[in-house]
């Protein structure tokens, strides 16, 4: 969580290459793949989207430590949902003095969020073996782009984000 918070996105102002058009709102040449954040008010490179749990973009420089984030989040997540699910269905010994209406709706508060997470993790992980983003992926839908565009094949999309090291799921 903190290296997504802290890593800049990736600023476009600093990769001035193959410029792909003119941002209206920095009023400078934007890159290839960089988008506009209106929150951040910079661009962004290879922009994913801004991010409200994290309070910053995703961009190129920390798209694989939010990967990372998320691939911990679900895994926590689930360790809790299997924790609450062993309780709330007295797979150990019942806990003394709580009613099972609570512990059921812990374990179904835990198992939404787990859920939900890992639907979210997926449709990130999916983006990012097909080497698109967010952005790009509307882009798609709409008819302006092709994944050819973007895309250097799933292994090389991605060692783009998590490089050729082997501790690709280290920090």
């Amino acid at each position: 969580y903190i290296l997504c918070y802290i890593i800049e996105p990736g600023n476009a102002k600093d990769f001035a290459i193959k410029t792909e058009g003119y941002c209206s709102y920095c009023k400078t040449a934007k890159p290839f793949r960089a988008h506009h954040c209106k929150i951040c008010k910079k661009c962004v490179l290879k922009m994913d989207h801004h991010c409200l749990w994290i309070c910053n973009c995703i961009g190129y420089n920390n798209h694989r430590y939010f990967l990372l984030f998320l691939f911990y989040l679900i895994l926590f997540s689930g360790i809790a949902t299997f924790s609450t699910w062993r309780v709330a269905f007295n797979i150990e010994d019942p806990i003394i003095g709580i009613p099972p209406i609570i512990r059921y709706g812990v374990f179904g508060v835990s198992g939404g969020v787990f859920l939900v997470i890992s639907i979210f993790g997926y449709v990130q992980y999916t983006a990012a073996v097909d080497g698109i983003t967010e952005l790009e992926q509307k882009e798609l839908k709409s008819g302006k782009a092709t994944k050819e565009k973007y895309s250097l094949g799933s292994k090389g999309n991605w060692e783009l984000i998590f490089g050729k090291d082997i501790f690709y799921l280290s920090w």
